[in-house]
């Protein structure tokens, strides 16, 4: 199985909340994850932003950042070129989407056709996007969607 997951799947597999278990679960079955190269600099950003929110306490960010390496270490990065950037812009118009959803949406893309892979993602705008282009989703119903 393949699965294409974006930055609020990844930061699942580092820190326990809502989707947790599920992204674990998928992780450890998936032939292959892939993500933009771009979800690392997202995910660390996130981490760090966990940090400042208190939801993590600082002093375990080192921990955290090396279970990130660990996750990023299991991932296939998707190069960001000139090219996916121009269809994330497309995509962006067509889709109403923020602009790093669309290069999320058009990495999905250049992974797989639609049938060909799973987007785990908790983020309710690319997931609508990817539906309309007729993607599979995990999981079928997220709790705790942004």
């Amino acid at each position: 199985m393949i699965v294409y997951g974006d930055t609020s799947g990844l930061v699942k597999l580092v820190i326990d909340e809502i989707g947790s278990d599920q992204m674990d679960s998928l992780y450890s079955r998936a032939d292959i994850v892939a993500a933009a190269r771009i979800a690392y600099a997202e995910l660390r950003a996130a981490l760090a932003a966990l940090a400042r929110a208190g939801r993590i306490a600082r002093s375990q960010l080192p921990r955290v950042r090396e279970e990130a390496e660990e996750v990023w270490n299991g991932v296939s990065p998707i190069e960001v070129d000139s090219s996916l950037v121009q269809r994330a812009g497309e995509l962006a118009e067509e889709h109403y989407l923020f602009g790093y959803d669309a290069v999320h949406l058009a990495a999905l893309q250049r992974l797989a056709e639609p049938g060909g892979c799973l987007l785990a993602s908790w983020d309710s705008e690319l997931r609508r996007a990817a539906r309309a282009l007729g993607y599979g989703l995990y999981p079928d119903s997220a709790v705790g969607l942004r």
